[in-house]
């Protein structure tokens, strides 16, 4: 389908950008996050373009990944093990959890946010965060490009619709 390849560009752009950002950390600093770390993993709505690329990286591997059931809170794609059976093609959100960023908030201020366990400080994240206006307009764009041209609507899914079949069939040790 077009736009694929302009997406995983992004992903790439993306995916240097916050190697950037995790070279400025504090040294000394915790590493961040580890297996077993959920405190971001919460369901979350995606876009067309996001839910194609998990759907082809499906198609690829011939494998519909074992999820667990429906856990209140928590993304249906979380294994057992507490790791994203989705990893690779994670989408925009699931990949920035956690990293220094900044935002407009309702006050139209600029705010910083960052995951504690990280190991940014709330000054340093403001100085090297990432700019989700920046970034989000260029996802928008690819996602308006990748619906127009395959008549597909922009409406955002929900990250469990992806696999229906498997929610609530869990994998054998499911919390």
């Amino acid at each position: 389908m077009p736009g694929l390849r302009e997406y995983r560009y992004f992903l790439d752009d993306l995916e240097s950008e916050l190697c950037r950002i995790e070279s400025l950390r504090a040294s000394g600093a915790a590493g961040g996050c580890r297996i077993g770390c959920t405190d971001c993993c919460l369901p979350l709505t995606l876009l067309p373009l996001e839910a194609y690329a998990i759907l082809s990286q499906r198609d690829s591997s011939r494998k519909t990944p074992a999820v667990c059931e429906a856990r209140q809170n928590a993304c249906h794609f979380l294994s057992a093990e507490g790791t994203c059976v989705i990893y690779a093609a994670r989408p925009f959100l699931c990949r920035t959890r956690g990293y220094p960023i900044l935002h407009m908030n309702g006050d139209g201020e600029w705010e910083a946010d960052s995951c504690a366990k990280r190991g940014f400080s709330a000054r340093a994240a403001g100085s090297v965060g990432l700019s989700l206006e920046t970034w989000n307009a260029r996802l928008f764009r690819l996602n308006e490009d990748f619906c127009l041209q395959n008549g597909i609507s922009p409406t955002r899914l929900r990250l469990a619709e992806l696999y229906p079949s498997q929610i609530g069939a869990p994998s054998p040790g499911c919390r």
